[in-house]
């Protein structure tokens, strides 16, 4: 069943410590979410808690049936949040992704904008959701400029560019 937008909205209010629990110390650095049905009202809830969350460093929110108004909160987070590391988006594995809900061109678009502007993050997948020749020339022009990316969509950035013969200087 997964937690869906409300589990995902407890979590973050936990972990954003406005819950009234016991005097414990806590620091979480990995959230994996995978698989858990949160939809673009759980991303939303996950973006607000890392726009000022400075511990977690590893976001997995893949295969949640992500669209474009998750897309978006998670591109403006990109933009303030700079000590996430590993970020996972990808919206299936092993099978077709399901058409109810990927992001689309103008989502994929607004994360690779943010990501040219977010140097922290060094791994990135977001395989699966819309991959039109806009989306890849964006991608394209965001990692000749993003130089703190090693990896994306599974591979280096230089791979991905060679697949899209593009020459990159630097890896």
């Amino acid at each position: 069943m997964g937690l869906r937008r409300f589990g995902a909205d407890v979590l973050a209010e936990h972990l954003n410590g406005r819950m009234d629990t016991a005097a414990v110390s806590m620091t979480c650095e990995v959230v994996n979410l995978c698989r858990n049905a949160l939809g673009d009202d759980g991303a939303k809830s996950m973006a607000s808690l890392l726009m000022s969350n400075t511990t977690i460093v590893k976001l997995d929110l893949s295969c949640n049936g992500i669209g474009d108004s998750g897309a978006f909160a998670l591109a403006a987070m990109f933009r303030v949040n700079k000590t996430l590391r590993a970020v996972n988006l990808r919206a299936a594995y092993g099978a077709s992704p399901s058409t109810s809900q990927v992001i689309s061109e103008a989502g994929m678009l607004e994360l690779s904008a943010a990501m040219q502007v977010n140097t922290g993050i060094q791994v990135l997948d977001v395989r699966d959701h819309c991959a039109n020749s806009r989306v890849v020339a964006s991608w394209v022009h965001m990692l000749q400029h993003n130089t703190g990316l090693q990896k994306f969509n599974g591979g280096t950035p230089a791979s991905f560019l060679a697949r899209h013969d593009v020459h990159h200087q630097g890896n």
